[in-house]
């Protein structure tokens, strides 16, 4: 009960107020534009939550924002995770359960395949009978079924080391820059651009380029002539 009362908060906290206001945000809009390139390396990771429309709304114009990145931007999305869990017969490794289901899938290389999919599902189940799809592992397992991943491959990306990075790194960003919405982007661990539905996507991206720009090419700092003072004779 306490597991569901905490995903119940964390649910609340991540779905966007407008999400209606959200479904008219204009997808038909020219690509975000291409991110200057630079020689340093910059680090880019993207948050999102399978449960939240906005993440849904973004995935059209996703693929072109990576496609025109630098060479020197390193992208990663990772889901937000609200706390670790208990790894156990009828627990989750997270408490953020759609956290768990990105992590398999990119474990075993399908989570691009069937992010679209999931991101339909959850939001047409929510359309159709107001509750959320896919919060339960059977829930989880009966469609995973269909891609071939049993409850032991399920158990065995979740207890794996890399999962185990990727969750100390998403609750350390997460802690740091106090996200409390998705989608939402942090630029070389310094700098959070998130989503907002009044803007629009464009403005998103265009925020986030920025940043990078700002993170390849940062500001020289002017050194201001030293004056040495002479000793009157």
């Amino acid at each position: 009960m306490r597991r569901l009362t905490i995903l119940a908060m964390a649910i609340f906290m991540l779905l966007t107020p407008a999400l209606a206001r959200a479904q008219s945000v204009d997808q038909s809009a020219n690509p975000p534009e291409e991110a200057a390139k630079a020689d340093p390396s910059v680090e880019v990771i993207y948050f999102i939550y399978y449960g939240n429309f906005d993440c849904q709304v973004i995935e059209p114009k996703l693929e072109s924002f990576i496609k025109n990145l630098p060479e020197n931007v390193h992208f990663e999305v990772l889901p937000v995770v609200v706390v670790r869990g208990a790894v156990g017969e009828d627990e989750f490794y997270t408490v953020n359960q759609y956290a768990d289901l990105f992590f398999v899938l990119d474990y075993f290389g399908q989570k691009k395949l069937l992010r679209d999919k999931i991101f339909q599902t959850v939001m047409d189940t929510l359309a159709n009978t107001g509750e959320f799809a896919l919060t339960d592992i059977n829930y989880q397992m009966d469609f995973l079924d269909d891609y071939d991943l049993s409850m032991n491959e399920y158990r065995e990306a979740i207890d794996s080391d890399k999962v185990d990075k990727q969750i100390e790194k998403a609750l350390d960003y997460i802690q740091k820059f106090n996200i409390f919405s998705v989608p939402s982007m942090v630029v070389n661990g310094k700098t959070l651009v998130s989503y907002n539905p009044d803007k629009g996507v464009d403005n998103f991206f265009v925020s986030v380029n920025e940043a990078i720009k700002n993170a390849a090419n940062p500001p020289k700092t002017k050194v201001k002539p030293r004056t040495v003072s002479k000793d009157n004779k």
